[in-house]
């Protein structure tokens, strides 16, 4: 779930932006594919339709390398409760 209600570096959220560009310094985007998915509260429904675009475009643990970035926190501006922080950040683990 990203911090920043829009994307803020290159048309992406940084959580994903940051990791991804550093993995290309040694996997080069030409052999690899990027995808990145977004958890939001504010999304109906959006651990639903991450789960139906990972389906669409066949990911499975065995063929894809998983980095997470997730906001954990449960207190300050904009938090979540515990279930509603709980599920959303549960949402990948349901990949097969």
């Amino acid at each position: 779930m990203p911090s920043s209600p829009n994307p803020n570096v290159s048309g992406e959220y940084h959580e994903y932006h940051v990791p991804k560009e550093a993995l290309k310094l040694y996997y080069p985007e030409e052999n690899y594919n990027y995808y990145g998915f977004n958890v939001a509260p504010k999304i109906k429904n959006s651990n639903k339709l991450i789960l139906k675009q990972i389906k669409e475009k066949h990911i499975t643990k065995s063929n894809t390398l998983f980095i997470i970035s997730a906001e954990f926190s449960l207190s300050g501006e904009g938090s979540l409760k515990y279930n509603e922080n709980y599920n959303l950040e549960n949402t990948m683990t349901k990949i097969q």
